[in-house]
């Protein structure tokens, strides 16, 4: 019974969401997600809402033949609910909450694909992955928080490489895209040349930077894959960052829903490293030490029978 009593005591008065959750750098790798997989949301949300539209938008229209008026209707109604379920699963991460956000997002991308008619559409599921699996990822961390039994050691394993497969997929695609000249990046790159300096690239020079850009993008996925050092982890949440942000650089602040889509290909560099290596111990002082996935509950497991005496 005093085991019993101790364990119900464990994280007594904190919030299962809260970033200083037991087990430390997962919480805060819970809280990034979370608050990832909302602001995506919510960049979709505002491009239908503005009128953009997506590819499942074009895909009722082209392909069953409705209205774009009903397209339109039904986009916007979807999404707010898709943005509403992101919200509630933010705070209470559930299957039945934010399934269905991985679910309409990975459709997005399918339709992409089969929409196509822009250059290297073949390649957009791989392209937008952390956008649909970081819900899956969200979900599986928070149903592992505190265990340490094979279940929860399995949810942070499959959690852990779902994030690295995402990233890896993310920047081997954008590094070939890269390297293959696509269009709208010498675009991005000449028009935030202008804009932010003043100076007129030439596209030979944006092609000479793009083909560096793509060969780096391609060894960091790779190396993502191989093992996920701080560095490259470091890298690819900048990188991602900058790359988002140059959206708006080079189209003007009303691109901000392009930058706001792109939230994951931020935060999940950032969630797996609070994952795999922790993160400081704001609160009580001190740093909170490197652990691999799974000694967390391990400590604490280890720390509670040294209470009771086992």
């Amino acid at each position: 019974s005093g085991m019993t009593r101790t364990n119900h005591s464990i994280g007594a008065g904190r919030s299962d969401f809260a970033p200083d959750a037991p087990e430390g750098g997962r919480g805060y790798a819970i809280w990034l997600l979370g608050v990832a997989v909302v602001i995506t949301c919510a960049g979709m949300t505002a491009a239908t809402w503005r009128g953009d539209g997506t590819s499942i938008n074009s895909f009722l229209f082209l392909e069953l033949g409705w209205s774009h008026e009903a397209a339109g209707r039904y986009e916007r109604l979807a999404m707010v609910i898709v943005l509403m379920l992101s919200v509630c699963g933010m705070i209470r991460p559930r299957w039945v909450l934010l399934l269905p956000v991985a679910v309409y997002g990975f459709l997005e991308a399918l339709a992409g694909w089969h929409q196509g008619g822009y250059p290297f559409s073949e390649w957009t599921p791989a392209a937008r992955a952390p956008a649909y699996l970081a819900p899956v990822v969200l979900v599986l961390l928070y149903e592992a928080r505190g265990r340490s039994d094979p279940a929860g050691q399995w949810r942070r394993v499959i959690a852990e490489w779902l994030m690295r497969v995402a990233m890896a997929s993310v920047f081997l695609v954008h590094g070939l895209e890269a390297f293959r000249l696509h269009p709208r990046f010498v675009d991005l790159i000449l028009s935030s040349s202008w804009s932010l300096t003043g100076l007129r690239w030439s596209e030979a020079d944006a092609a000479t930077l793009l083909r560096v850009i793509g060969v780096l993008d391609i060894a960091l996925a790779i190396s993502l894959v191989i093992r996920p050092w701080r560095v490259v982890l470091a890298w690819m949440a900048f990188w991602a960052g900058l790359a988002a942000a140059s959206r708006m650089t080079a189209h003007g602040w009303g691109a901000y829903p392009e930058f706001l889509v792109r939230a994951t290909y931020v935060m999940v560099p950032l969630a797996l490293w609070a994952m795999v290596y922790g993160t400081p111990r704001w609160r009580g002082g001190g740093s909170r030490q490197p652990s691999a996935p799974g000694e967390a509950g391990d400590q604490v497991s280890r720390r509670e029978r040294g209470r009771v005496g086992v």
